[in-house]
């Protein structure tokens, strides 16, 4: 069902641009600490990460976009066996926002979507990729310097399935 979600927003996000509507893309990127949480692990493990935003303002309220992502290095956990080293190989998916401005330089949203995500493990003796996907959600602001130049905060829980989460600022 989340496939034909993220289908429709692309065909959507595609068809927009015949001129029909007010549309304008944008497109982006961030530094964000995504946080990888599983139970059963003492610790949560963090990882510096980047993405790109890439969408279409469809129009003062609505906003559809795509996000693709990986984090910038492995992280280290240890078992009562082994060490492990964990990365977020790629995480990526579709996303609709509805945004209230409340200036004309700062814009609060709400995001709901669908992330697939990868993640590799492994300690030198074996290797295991793990995919997961789920409905994600958050909350962020837009604030704009210029009209092409702004800062963005937002927190979003990508994924939690099966005891494991992946949020992050």
């Amino acid at each position: 069902m989340c496939r034909i979600i993220v289908a429709v927003l692309f065909i959507a996000s595609t068809n927009s641009y015949s001129g029909s509507y007010d549309v304008h893309s944008y497109a982006n990127g961030s530094i964000f600490a995504a946080k990888y949480e599983e139970t059963g692990f003492k610790d949560d493990i963090t990882f510096n990460s980047v993405y790109g935003r890439f969408g279409a303002t469809i129009d003062l309220y609505v906003s559809m976009e795509w996000r693709i992502g990986t984090s910038l290095q492995d992280e280290s956990f240890e078992t009562d066996e082994a060490s492990v080293d964990i990365s977020l190989d790629t995480f990526y998916g579709g996303y609709l926002l509805g945004r209230i401005p409340v200036t004309n330089h700062i814009s609060p949203y709400a995001v709901i979507g669908y992330t697939e995500s990868k993640f590799d493990f492994n300690n030198g003796d074996f290797s295991m990729a793990l995919e997961k996907s789920d409905t994600s959600f958050g909350l962020g602001v837009d604030i704009f310097v210029t009209k092409r130049w702004g800062i963005n905060a937002e927190y979003m829980r990508y994924i939690k399935e099966d005891g494991i989460e992946l949020s992050g600022p």
